[in-house]
């Protein structure tokens, strides 16, 4: 149910007009039950087991949203509740602004009618009885709106307390017991002992985690207290830190988890992997292959080809005699296969943030409004407002790059072959994050880009001709969104580049855009092949998340297709996924050409 979980869905329930309190703004709702709702893999069930349902984040003054629009919050929930018949209730109240009042007026008049509720879904089971029916056995959910097209209208305002579904029984314990052809429904059972070993296990990533970002993330003690206190997972704790770094280095250091001493490092080879997926070279590559199946014990996923870890490190190769001779005035230093990712990343040497060492899907907190500050009189009470929070979720996509390399280079058996190997995956890859990181489509396998997110702001060139007042335009598009302007610049092709370059501010004015050390208005101008011609971007790259999932690179060796030319194909995959945090700190030009 990977495709379920981390993912935001909805259910909508109807609003009764008698439970409405007109002078104070506020409405009783019911906004959850374990009626099933049908989605793609089969009848979802939430359960309202108390301990199933988190309400957090609904207690902590979620907002009352207008379908289900971040920007349009037209109230608060104030108080929420998983009662003892099955039924999750709130009460919202609305807020004194015109939008909000017109809403409410609809509410009290019984045109808008309908109240949806958006949830994330932490943990899912399959009936092992009815395997088409799925139940959340954790929960969360995060915000009520006011909807025009309900999903579920089984339930609303003012719902029966002593509601019983059909086709259910209550025992004397006052608990709803589903029936079916006369025999109990099969449920899977969690023993106490598995219970107790997942809490720690969780308790102790989030520790570990804690542990690494001392003195990076300010308060981390409260901050970890406050995860195992609230019972949050691992990855939503990794999220909460991610939100929280400014220091503009890698979320996280790559990763060593599969516990490679400096000497088991030093013995492996990357030549002697690709070597034994080729038939008659007489290369067994039996301890690459032992690597390749500790990462997949680590990351529970299988390989294409054979894994190379992420913190494997190339060889010290200075020189000397044998084999060092001939690589003189060559030193190789000796880093892994992540951060030479990272050199080759545009994005990231201008401030993206990378998050390694992913297992699963991951919630990064985002504000989508903040709280409204009041002038009072004297003795005066500050009118009510608080800040609103979404998520971005990231979830693994897989990318592909494929390198042809010469068969004498392999056969030759020198010690920085490893290394040019591992520089030509990372050049490739990195160049396709790169692209995706500006034009990813966020449709068939691809991660949503810049160019493609919702409220990144744009600058129309007319007459393909980018001017002075154009340039200007992308600062204030992106400085009205209160980024930090020392954060932005600009990336482009090398021919808008040049153009930059040749041209002058105004015809009286013989001063080019980029006169000062190759800066257009104060902000350095960045070229890359990953940009699609006639393209401009302009803003703040730390609002970039780049995250890897899982602890491998997956090596493909293919010794046919390139055999009449003598070259081996190399594909390499990796999973990652973007999110762009803040939409509004990107601004977007095209078909610029003069």
């Amino acid at each position: 149910m990977n495709k379920v979980k981390n993912k935001k869905l909805y259910r909508t329930f109807a609003v009764d007009a008698g439970n409405i309190d007109i002078e104070n703004r506020k409405v009783k709702v019911a906004f959850s039950s374990e009626n099933p709702v049908e989605r793609f893999f089969g009848n979802e069930i939430l359960s309202h087991d108390p301990k199933a349902v988190d309400l957090t984040r609904l207690m902590d003054g979620a907002p009352l949203l207008l379908q289900h629009d971040p920007e349009r919050q037209i109230g608060v929930v104030e108080v929420a509740s998983i009662d003892n018949d099955k039924i999750g209730r709130a009460t919202v109240r609305f807020s004194k602004s015109s939008e909000a009042q017109d809403i409410f007026q609809d509410v009290v008049d019984g045109i808008r009618s309908k109240i949806s509720v958006g949830y994330l879904i932490d943990e899912m089971e399959q009936d092992l009885k009815v395997k088409n029916n799925y139940t959340a056995t954790r929960w969360s959910p995060l915000e009520l709106s006011i909807v025009s097209i309900p999903a579920d209208s089984t339930v609303g305002v003012g719902r029966s307390e002593n509601l019983i579904e059909e086709n259910n029984v209550v025992n004397n314990n006052s608990q709803i017991i589903k029936i079916k052809e006369n025999k109990m429904e099969e449920t899977k059972v969690i023993s106490n002992d598995d219970v107790l070993k997942s809490e720690r296990c969780r308790v102790e990533e989030i520790e570990a985690t804690s542990a690494k970002f001392v003195g990076r993330v300010s308060k981390i003690d409260e901050l970890r207290s406050e995860a195992v206190k609230k019972g949050w997972s691992s990855e939503r704790f990794k999220g909460e830190i991610a939100d929280r770094i400014s220091d503009g280095k890698p979320f996280e250091a790559p990763s060593s988890e599969i516990g490679l001493s400096q000497k088991e490092k030093a013995k492996y080879s990357i030549r002697n992997l690709i070597l034994s997926q080729i038939p008659n070279t007489g290369v067994r590559a039996e301890y690459e292959r032992e690597i390749s199946n500790a990462v997949v014990s680590k990351t529970g996923r299988a390989p294409r080809g054979l894994f190379l870890p992420y913190d494997l490190q190339t060889r010290d190769l200075l020189a000397g005699s044998g084999t060092g001779a001939n690589l003189v005035g060559t030193q190789y230093r000796p880093e892994n296969f992540q951060e030479m990712l990272y050199a080759n990343q545009l994005s990231v040497k201008l401030g993206a943030k990378s998050l390694t060492g992913l297992s699963q899907n991951i919630a990064i907190p985002k504000r989508t409004a903040g709280p409204t500050a009041y002038w009072v009189s004297e003795n005066a009470a500050v009118t009510e407002s608080a800040a609103t929070f979404g998520q971005i979720t990231m979830s693994p996509k897989t990318v592909g790059a494929k390198t042809d390399l010469s068969r004498n280079l392999l056969m030759q058996g020198l010690p920085s072959v490893d290394s040019l190997i591992q520089e030509d995956m990372a050049m490739t890859l990195a160049l396709a994050i790169d692209k995706a990181v500006y034009f990813g489509s966020g449709s068939s396998g691809e991660p949503t880009g810049i160019v493609s997110t919702s409220g990144v702001g744009g600058v129309t060139i007319t007459s393909n001709n980018i001017t002075w007042s154009n340039l200007l335009e992308f600062e204030t598009d992106v400085l009205n969104a209160n980024v930090n302007s020392t954060n932005c610049a600009f990336v482009t092709t090398p021919a808008i580049q040049a153009i930059l370059k040749a041209k002058v501010k105004v015809s009286s004015d013989s001063r080019e855009f980029a006169q000062h050390e190759g800066k257009v208005n104060g902000y350095g101008v960045n070229v890359s092949s990953a940009i699609t011609s006639g393209y401009v971007l302009f803003g703040d790259h730390s609002q970039i998340l780049v995250g890897y999932f899982g602890n491998g690179l997956d090596v493909v060796v293919d010794p046919y297709s390139g055999s009449s030319a003598g070259t081996v194909a190399i594909t390499s995959f990796i999973s990652c996924d973007i999110a762009v945090r803040v939409a509004a700190a990107f601004s977007v030009a095209s078909g610029v050409t003069s």
